[in-house]
C-alpha cells in the first residue's frame, strides 16, 4: 500500500531551504564556485534555444530515515519524484521513492532472488510513471508501479550495463568476448535488441574501455533520449553525438584547465583509500576484494588528473537540449547545449555527487556531500524555468 506522511529532519542531512530566482547572481567566471545560491555564466543565444535557470526546491527530510549514500546512484521522474537505494539496508535492496517536496510515498521490491526481488548491485530509472530497477548481480530488469505492484519482471540476456531509459526502452553497453563494446537498445518488455552505436566506433571503444590495472569494467559516459545519443570524454571534456543509426551527427568540445582535486577531496580520497588498503572492497557476492595500486595512488593524489563529467553526467532535457553536469573546485556545474552550440553554464552549490545525478524532463536531482562530514550527504532537486518559449532544439539530420 502507497502511504505518505510529514517528513522532518534527518539525523545527517541538512534541511534543504528554498531561494527563489532573486537569488541567482550573475557571473561572468565560470569556475568561481556557487557561493550565496547559484552562478551563472550566459552564452550568446540564437534560434537554437536558450539555457534553462534552475530553481531549487525545498525538501523536507524524515528524521529516522538515513538519505541516500554517497556515490550511490538515483533516479527522478519527469514529475519530481526521486528513487533511490534504501541504505538502512546492508547492501541496499530496497527503493525508497519521494516526491517533489520529499514525502515518503513508496517502497518499491523487497530482498530476495526472486520475481521483482533485488538482491545485488541495483540501479533505478523512471519510465513515465513507472519505475524501472536494473538488479545487475541477478542479470534482472523489473517494472513497478509506484504503489509497489509489479508489473513486469525478466532476465536481461541482451546487455551487461544499463546506460539509460528512453520512453519504453533501455539501452544497455553490450560488451563482446573480445572486449569490443556496441551500445544496444531493446524494449522494456521485450528480450533482443539491435546495436544503436557499433563496436567499429573508435571514441565508443576509447570510453569504455576496459581497466586491466584494477579489472573493473567501466561503463561509458553516457546520455540519450530515444533519438539522439551522447557519448562522453570527460577528461578531454569531449562529446559525440550519434543518430539513432549510429550516425556521428556532432561534437563538443569545451577548453578547460585540468581539473585536479582539492584540499577537501584529496583529505576524503586518501581516508578512504587508507580504508581500503585494511579492508578492501567489498564486491558482488559479498566477499573483499583487494584492489592493486591503492598505495601507488595515495602517493600520487595530488597529481592526478579528474575527469570534468562523470559517467551519469550526461542527460536530455523535455526541449532535446544536452546537459553535462560536472564537478569544479567543490561545487558542480551544468553546461547546456543546444545540438553542439552551447548556451551557458550554471554553478551548484553541491559538493562532490559524483554519479549521484539524475536528469529527467525539467528535473534535476543530485546527492551532495556535507561538508566537513564523511558519509553524510544532502539530497538536492531543482527545476529547470525557461525564461523564453524556445522550440525544442534539433540535431543534424
Amino acid at each position: 500500500m502507497p502511504y505518505s506522511r510529514p517528513l522532518q529532519q534527518v539525523r545527517n542531512w541538512s534541511i534543504i531551504t528554498a531561494f527563489s530566482l532573486g537569488g541567482v547572481l550573475g557571473c561572468s567566471s565560470s569556475d568561481q564556485g556557487a557561493r550565496a545560491g547559484l552562478d551563472v555564466e550566459r552564452a550568446p543565444t540564437g534560434d537554437a534555444g536558450v539555457a534553462p535557470v534552475l530553481r531549487r526546491l525545498p525538501l523536507a527530510v524524515d528524521r529516522d530515515r538515513e538519505g541516500p549514500g554517497v556515490h550511490n546512484p538515483i533516479a527522478v521522474s519527469a514529475r519530481g519524484e526521486i528513487a533511490y537505494l534504501n541504505p538502512d539496508r546492508n547492501p541496499s535492496r530496497e527503493i525508497i521513492v519521494l516526491d517533489s517536496v520529499g514525502m515518503e510515498v513508496a517502497q518499491v521490491g523487497r530482498p530476495g532472488r526472486g520475481p521483482g526481488e533485488l538482491s545485488g548491485n541495483v540501479r533505478p530509472f523512471f519510465s513515465d510513471t513507472l519505475l524501472v530497477t536494473a538488479d545487475l548481480e541477478q542479470a534482472r530488469l523489473s517494472v513497478h508501479t509506484l504503489s509497489g505492484r509489479l508489473v513486469h519482471d525478466r532476465r536481461t540476456t541482451f546487455g551487461t550495463y544499463p546506460l539509460a531509459v528512453a520512453g519504453d526502452s533501455v539501452d544497455w553497453r553490450v560488451r563482446g568476448s573480445d572486449r569490443r563494446v556496441q551500445v544496444g537498445r531493446e524494449g522494456l518488455r521485450s528480450t533482443g535488441g539491435r546495436a544503436t552505436i557499433s563496436d567499429t566506433v573508435s571514441f565508443l571503444q576509447e570510453v569504455a574501455r576496459f581497466d586491466t590495472t584494477t579489472g573493473f569494467d567501466s561503463p561509458p559516459t553516457y546520455g540519450s533520449d530515444g533519438s539522439i545519443s551522447a557519448l562522453g570524454n570527460g577528461l578531454e571534456y569531449e562529446i559525440n553525438l550519434y543518430n539513432n543509426d549510429g550516425e556521428a551527427t556532432g561534437t563538443i568540445r569545451r577548453t578547460l584547465p585540468p581539473r585536479h582535486r582539492t584540499p577537501r577531496e584529496e583529505a576524503l580520497v586518501a581516508k578512504r583509500l587508507r580504508t581500503l588498503l585494511t579492508r578492501g572492497f567489498r564486491g558482488p557476492n559479498g566477499k573483499s576484494i583487494r584492489i592493486r595500486g591503492t598505495q601507488e595512488r595515495l602517493d600520487t593524489l595530488s597529481r592526478e588528473i579528474l575527469p570534468h563529467f562523470d559517467r551519469h553526467g550526461l542527460w536530455f532535457d523535455v526541449r532535446g537540449r544536452l546537459w553535462v553536469v560536472g564537478e569544479s573546485r567543490d561545487s558542480t556545474f551544468v553546461d547546456v547545449f543546444a545540438d553542439t552550440l552551447f548556451l551557458g553554464r550554471t554553478m551548484l552549490p553541491c559538493q562532490g555527487p559524483g554519479r549521484s545525478v539524475s536528469m529527467n524532463g525539467t528535473w534535476l536531482a543530485l546527492v551532495c556531500e556535507v561538508s566537513g562530514g564523511l558519509g553524510d550527504t544532502e539530497l538536492q532537486l531543482y527545476h529547470a524555468d525557461d525564461q523564453a518559449d524556445s522550440p525544442r532544439a534539433t540535431t543534424r539530420p
